[in-house]
């Protein structure tokens, strides 16, 4: 008895780690560095949507107990889904996190857009010294862009953009990693570094105003070639995440190939640009997705087959996915599927024309929905003829959309 009792034990245990157990410590603190008390923090498991509750105490911080889940989003005080936390299966994480909480920068934040496609931008180059002259309607911004060590980085572009005014003002650093800018003032900026959208930001008021932001930047040293809408290029493990891209490792397993030599395809969302990679002999692949972003994974024969979300991470950002390769046969081979000729049924086109249906007299139109095979309960698929007729009168004046929908259970 002793021995069952004990293997349930285990057992239990063991699918418990399985989604992995994360302690989590957080201090949260105000833009001017105190520390907050009584701020209420949910924290959310993506899935599951289970949660776990608490609140800041006197000095700010706060304790976690996070189980049995993969993925949770943290929302702190009035800022919704602001922290994500993921766990490693089969482990106890122990996590420690300061969040400074500014409802306004948080806020303000929320006004940017990383997908300026459809704007059309007047561009501005400036070449302008910190040492200019203002006029009482100008402010300066100065961006000095530096690696994490504090080396200054030199010829980086840095672009400063007034999207009300559809204005990109823009310039390189020199040798002391310093762009220069001077802008109207009383009007709201959003500053790029390099391909990183929205780095930072930059808002004046009223008055002559010179600013300086200190950029702390690691910029992307590698090739990429693209080709109408797809992005192509090669990292090992040996490759490094940058500010704007986080280096993610793709361990493919299923397939025809079980996962060797797989092309592999990163789909960003409210984007048309792909990103594509193959596997190399271990079934393995490294991508640098820009973050910020959400990525559906995709196969040549199998789509959607997995998220990844990037929205919420910052700095240098690094993941790991595992992802199973289920080739779907209507995909693959696509000749199997094609009707023979006894589950085909010919209709004259002709009769389609000469049919007339019966125009309504008393409503703005008829419905009617026909099935064309016979259906059961064993039946996997249906095709039904769906046919309308409007009033002589609908379409006249003003009247309200039609929208036909039929529902079968």
């Amino acid at each position: 008895m002793k021995s069952i009792f004990f293997a349930f034990f285990l057992l239990a245990s063991m699918l418990t780690l399985a989604q992995g157990n994360i302690i989590y410590h957080l201090q949260v603190q105000g833009p001017n560095g105190d520390g907050l008390s009584n701020i209420q923090v949910i924290a959310t498991e993506s899935k599951t949507l289970a949660e776990v509750k608490g609140k800041t105490d006197v000095s700010g911080k706060l304790k976690l107990n996070m189980d049995n889940g993969k993925e949770w989003l943290l929302s702190v005080g009035e800022l919704k889904n602001t922290i994500q936390v993921k766990a490693v299966d089969y482990s106890i994480a122990e996590i420690g996190k300061t969040y400074i909480y500014d409802v306004a920068a948080f806020l303000r934040k929320k006004t940017q857009i990383l997908d300026r496609s459809q704007i059309s931008f007047l561009e501005k180059k400036q070449l302008v010294s910190a040492k200019d002259v203002l006029l009482e309607s100008e402010c300066m911004v100065i961006v000095k862009v530096a690696t994490p060590q504090g080396k200054a980085l030199n010829n980086i572009s840095v672009s400063v953009i007034n999207l009300e005014d559809k204005i990109k003002y823009t310039a390189k650093s020199d040798i002391n990693g310093k762009a220069v800018f001077k802008v109207p003032n009383q009007s709201k900026y959003d500053i790029d570094i390099e391909s990183f959208l929205n780095y930072t930001y930059c808002d004046f008021g009223k008055g002559s105003i010179r600013r300086t932001i200190d950029a702390e930047f690691v910029p992307m040293t590698t090739k990429e070639k693209v080709v109408n809408d797809t992005v192509y290029h090669k990292v090992n493990q040996y490759a490094k995440p940058t500010s704007s891209r986080a280096l993610i490792k793709l361990t493919i397993t299923g397939g025809k190939s079980k996962g060797i030599n797989e092309p592999v395809f990163l789909r960003q969302l409210n984007s048309s640009k792909v990103y594509a990679v193959t596997t190399n002999s271990l079934g393995v692949a490294y991508v640098l997705l820009p973050i910020k972003e959400v990525f559906m994974v995709d196969f040549n024969y199998q789509k959607s087959v997995d998220v990844i979300s990037l929205t919420h991470k910052t700095g240098l950002v690094t993941g790991d996915y595992s992802i199973y390769y289920n080739p779907d046969p209507r995909l693959e081979y696509p000749e199997k599927f094609i009707p023979t000729s006894d589950r085909l049924f010919i209709e004259d086109f002709n009769s389609f024309l000469k049919e007339q249906f019966v125009k309504p007299t008393d409503r703005p139109f008829n419905i009617k929905v026909k099935s064309m095979l016979k259906i059961n309960k064993n039946s996997k698929e249906a095709l039904f003829e769906m046919t309308l007729a409007t009033s002589s009168n609908y379409g006249k004046g003003n009247r309200m959309p039609l929208h036909p929908c039929v529902g079968f259970r």
